[in-house]
């Protein structure tokens, strides 16, 4: 049996991957889900380490359908119709599908997940001003 800690303030969490609110994919299965995290999981790994990304800054992934049955114990076929249902969804895109090779992935996301947009590369600052006299200073930014 293995041994199990407490969740407390500082935990730093290894090998866990996020769902999506239910609410963000309400219309999709819970397989799609699981593997939409997996997904999810494997495209902020390339985000965070810069690579396999296209010339339009696009994350791209690769996964095998055999790596993901085998990761969610489950049938080729089975993350087959998942991928399908993501797809139907507008939640992946297939780069290129080809017999017997990993497909490329892009992840597209819910509008509405996304915390900063695209282009923050492309902020810069217009101007400080102080705030009411009290000295309290306000960066002001645009976006180009």
């Amino acid at each position: 049996m293995q041994e199990n800690v407490y969740l407390k303030r500082n935990t730093k969490l290894t090998n866990y991957v996020s769902l999506p609110r239910p609410r963000e994919l309400s219309n999709i299965s819970s397989r799609a889900k699981l593997v939409y995290a997996l997904i999810l999981a494997r495209g902020t790994l390339s985000q965070k380490n810069d690579k396999w990304i296209d010339d339009d800054d696009r994350v791209t992934i690769v996964y095998t359908e055999s790596d993901l049955a085998s990761e969610l114990n489950c049938k080729k076929r089975t993350i087959i119709n998942a991928m399908n249902e993501l797809k139907k969804n507008n939640l992946i895109e297939v780069k290129n599908e080809s017999k017997g090779r990993a497909n490329v992935y892009y992840i597209l996301l819910p509008k509405n997940s996304v915390v900063a947009n695209d282009t923050c590369k492309n902020i810069h600052t217009t101007g400080v001003k102080n705030c009411n006299g009290n000295g309290v200073k306000v960066q002001i930014i645009a976006d180009d």
